[in-house]
């Protein structure tokens, strides 16, 4: 078993829709979970998958609803835990780079449209589709489109009893991924239960089309210090200006009575972390002022 843990990118901005997906599908699987204990002979949990999974019979009359509904539902705890650890690899870069705003139409849109995908295959089946690989597997197509060239997993293999940690190119991870799922497709029976190899297939390339069509390039990867890390529209402005103004440094200083310890050079307005644009890159709060300083060290926190 291969599966990827993380990536080399810096996690500097909070995935709040990613979490927010996590939380969703942990709930939904908790639920089905409580069923389970509670009726031991599976019967209300396979109801509840028929009820709310992607029934390509219900789609082909027009029922839809199970097809978003779907997309939280899992068969089991270790179908949702590679899931998740799957998305939380990808979310933190993928998030930080297209805004909670685009990146959870990437999610919702790569899981219904590789629904109707897998759907399609047959739509005479009444075998349930269930689980967020398609919306995972967009946000995977959608990361190698956006970083795979350049960044690196941190990968978990298992073998027999014994886990080995080891870092692999995204792109060769992406290949091999895909090579698995084409095995899987072609050499499995759709009309038979079992991984929807479609799902993740269509979903891949859903993902990357989506991810073409949603990125306006806000913020984009950049190496910075021999680390890599999601520079945003306004750090990217603001590098700009660099190249056309004369940039003063702020020393920080003892001598209170030369001003604040960290203060613009130009009006010596206190400058605090609220002004930092990027690491020791700050614009003077002063309406009048605001000129870029870099200083040499981080101003203090206030607590109140």
């Amino acid at each position: 078993m291969l599966i990827p843990l993380s990536d080399n990118v810096d996690k500097e901005h909070l995935p709040i829709t990613g979490f927010a997906l996590i939380v969703l599908n942990a709930y939904v699987w908790i639920y089905t979970a409580r069923m389970g204990v509670d009726d031991q002979t599976m019967r209300t949990t396979v109801q509840f998958f028929n009820d709310w999974g992607c029934v390509p019979t219900d789609l082909a009359d027009g029922k839809v609803v199970g097809l978003f509904t779907s997309m939280f539902i899992h068969g089991g705890f270790m179908h949702f835990l590679g899931n998740m650890i799957f998305m939380w690899t990808l979310m933190w870069s993928l998030e930080a780079s297209l805004g909670w705003f685009r990146f959870a139409p990437l999610y919702i849109g790569s899981g219904l449209l590789s629904g109707v995908a897998q759907a399609s295959l047959d739509f005479s089946s009444e075998i349930p589709c269930i689980g967020a690989s398609g919306a995972i597997s967009g946000l995977f197509g959608a990361y190698l489109f956006k970083f795979g060239m350049a960044t690196k997993f941190k990968m978990l293999f298992f073998f027999v009893i014994r886990g080995f940690v080891f870092t692999m190119p995204a792109w060769l991870f992406g290949a091999f991924w895909l090579g698995m799922q084409y095995w899987g497709h072609f050499t499995s029976d759709p009309s038979e239960p079992g991984v929807g190899w479609m799902c993740h297939l269509s979903g891949f390339f859903i993902g990357m089309i989506l991810c073409w069509m949603l990125d306006e390039n806000d913020a984009q990867l950049e190496e910075r210090a021999g680390e890599l890390r999601i520079a945003t529209a306004k750090e990217r402005a603001a590098k700009e200006e660099l190249s056309s103004q004369s940039i003063q440094y702020s020393y920080g200083h003892d001598d209170a009575e030369d001003g604040p310890e960290n203060a613009c050079v130009y009006c010596q307005t206190e400058l605090s972390d609220e002004d930092m644009i990027a690491p020791t890159l700050y614009r003077c709060p002063n309406g009048s002022c605001g000129q870029l300083n870099i200083l040499s060290t981080a101003p203090e926190k206030v607590h109140q």
